[in-house]
Parts: structure tokens; sequence; C-alpha cells
């Protein structure tokens, strides 16, 4: 949950500098505020914006592939605990301790893991523009958020599933 709260913080910083921009906008002088320097400063703004949708979405792709990563390799190393056990098994009774061993790490991990569960600046202040600036601020926290989700795939609220990893357990009979 400390992801929620940080993208909530997020959320509340961004859209309190859009407010604080849209009341400094009152104490800009005239004469910085010709024609002219609002479609510069329009199309800057837009070229920020697509700049940080760029960077968002490269982001929240980064991390959304780090999770399947993790998630295909958790289910390759049950892959090959479930080999191992068995090849194991084969050598006979010598080999007890070494597979007890095994299935203890792999129950440890488990438990350790998933805890033995299964704007423009020219804008008048208006609620258009208020509205527009808080669900502006609610995109990028999510976008963030989702970041820092992702990027945990064992902790959070998108945890690989431990699917594979129980039913291994199961096998095992740890």
């Amino acid at each position: 949950m400390d992801s929620l709260a940080f993208a909530i913080g997020v959320a509340v910083l961004a859209f309190c500098v859009g407010i604080l921009c849209l009341k400094l906008h009152v104490w800009l002088p005239e004469q910085h505020a010709p024609d002219r320097a609002r479609e510069m400063i329009g199309a800057m703004t837009g070229l920020l914006g697509l700049l940080l949708a760029l960077v968002l979405g490269t982001l929240v792709g980064s991390s959304y592939t780090l999770c399947a990563t993790q998630k295909a390799e958790l289910d390759t190393l049950m892959a090959r605990t479930l080999r191992l056990d068995s090849a194991l098994e084969a050598y006979g009774q010598e080999t007890k301790p070494a597979r007890d061993g095994l299935h203890g790490a792999v129950k440890a991990s488990f438990d350790k893991i998933w805890g033995g569960e299964t704007a423009d600046l020219a804008s008048p202040v208006n609620a258009t523009v208020v509205t527009t600036l808080a669900l502006g601020a609610i995109a990028v926290a999510s976008a963030i958020f989702l970041i820092i989700e992702l990027s945990q795939p064992y902790a959070g609220l998108f945890r690989i599933p431990p699917g594979g990893l129980i039913e291994s357990i199961q096998a095992l009979g740890a």
C-alpha cells in the first residue's frame, strides 16, 4: 500500500502545483502574456505533455516486462525444482536430507513472499479547468502507481500468482 500512498501524494502535489500556476497567471504582467507568447507556451506545454506521456508509457511497459519475466522465471525455477527432487528421489534414502532441505527451502520462500496464502497557463480558473487539472494529476499518479506496483512482482496488488509454486509444494509433499 506504500505505492498507493505515494501515487496519491503525487496526484495531490500535481493538483496543487497546477492550482498555483493558475494563480500565478493572475500575477503575470500583461506585457508577458501577448497572444504569440500564449501560443508558444501552449506549444511547449503540448510538447512536454507528449514527452511525459511517452516516458510514463515506457516506464509502465518496462515495469510490466519485469513482472512478466519474474513470473516466467518463477515457473521455470519450480519446474527445475521438481526435476531435481525427482532425480534425488531416484538415488534413494541417502538423498532424503537433501530433499527435506529442498522442500523446506521452497516452503520457506513461499511463506516469506506470499505469507502462506493462496493545461494552458492562460486558462480561466473555473470548474472545468480545475476538474481537468485534477484528472491530469490522477492520470500521472495512476501511471506512477502502476510503475511502482509492477516493479515489485512479489508484493503489492499485482503480485505474481503462486499457483505453480503451490503445485510444486504439493508435489514435493512439503
